[in-house]
Parts: C-alpha cells; structure tokens; sequence
C-alpha cells in the first residue's frame, strides 16, 4: 500500500506543480521619451528647409541658363552654319549646358509621378 501512496502522492504533484514562467516585458522607455514631442515641427522645419534648398538650386539654374542665353545671343548662334568655325562648336557647346540645365531644372525629385 505504501507503494500505491507514493504513486498518488507523485502525480499529484506532478498535477499541481506547474513549471516556472519567466515573462519578459518588452522595453516601453521609447514610449514616455519626451524627444519625441518636437517630432512633427523637426519634421517640418527639416521639410521646409529642403524645400528651400531646392528652391534656390532652381533659381541658381534659371540664373545660369539665361547667362549661356546671353552667351549664345553675344556670339549670334542662330545664324552660325559654318561647322569649320569655333564659334560654330562654341555655340553648340553652349546650346547642350542650356539642354543639360534645363532638364536638370525640369526634375523634380518631389513630385509624385502619375
């Protein structure tokens, strides 16, 4: 009978007894960090100032196209056809810095394409 006694007494604490759960809670100090209440004027002012940026590239470009215009009509480009000419290379030159100002001007990195 003692045997009986300690094979009841073995599973019911085998019954009762549960395994030890170790839990780990994630780490909520990202939460009340206070650094992120300026996060949406930081964002802002990160967004205008890019903005501005591009703004003046854009009117650094306009600037430089139109001083090659001015170039071009110094030299009198239109009515160069003489390919034997420095001018004639000079002008053409000329016409692909506008061309590559021009395209550079035209993108729009922002712009959300349809």
């Amino acid at each position: 009978m003692d045997w009986v006694n300690r094979q009841v007494e073995e599973i019911i604490t085998k019954l009762t007894s549960f395994p030890s759960l170790i839990i780990i809670l994630p780490n909520f100090s990202g939460v009340t960090d206070y650094s992120w209440g300026d996060f949406f004027k930081n964002l802002s002012d990160k967004f205008n100032d890019e903005q501005n940026d591009w703004s003046n590239k854009q009117a650094n470009k306009t600037a430089q196209i139109k001083n090659l215009e001015s170039q071009k009509e110094a030299k009198s480009c239109d009515t160069i056809t003489d390919m034997t000419s420095s001018d004639y290379y000079d002008c053409k030159l000329l016409s692909m810095q506008v061309s590559q100002l021009t395209l550079e001007k035209d993108y729009n990195p922002n712009q959300i394409m349809s």
